[in-house]
């Protein structure tokens, strides 16, 4: 598990300065244990880019963001959405936002931090790191 933080909403807003449409993706796995992620976060984003003008092209939460398999199919059903949008925000760890950039072939911003917890870094079967 690796433990996340919320950017603030000022950062992440900033970080989509060029991009008018967004599409939101949440994390069900760290985030959740965190209690930084879900529903609650979908909501309070999706709210938070509408108040800036920006278009939210559409929104998801995903079990496990970091597997691109389940991204894949996921965001496959919702194929037109992601591509409308110029960006994705992911509300996951580091390797969830690089691995749904990967699969998406899309901008993906983050929009929480990824805490070291002093441990071992475990081995990553992929190419994220």
């Amino acid at each position: 598990m690796n433990a996340t933080e919320r950017k603030p909403t000022q950062e992440i807003l900033d970080s989509l300065a060029d991009a008018r449409k967004v599409f939101v993706l949440g994390c069900q796995g760290c985030p959740i244990g965190c209690e930084t992620g879900g529903k609650p976060w979908l909501d309070e984003m999706t709210a938070a880019l509408g108040a800036v003008g920006k278009v939210v092209t559409g929104a998801a939460l995903v079990d496990m963001i970091c597997n691109k398999m389940i991204v894949g199919v996921r965001l496959g059903r919702m194929i037109q959405a992601v591509t409308a949008a110029d960006a994705l925000l992911v509300g996951s760890c580091g390797v969830g936002v690089q691995a749904v950039g990967n699969v998406v072939g899309r901008r993906a911003v983050p929009a929480m931090n990824t805490i070291c917890m002093g441990d071992y870094q475990g081995l990553w079967p992929s190419e994220e790191r």
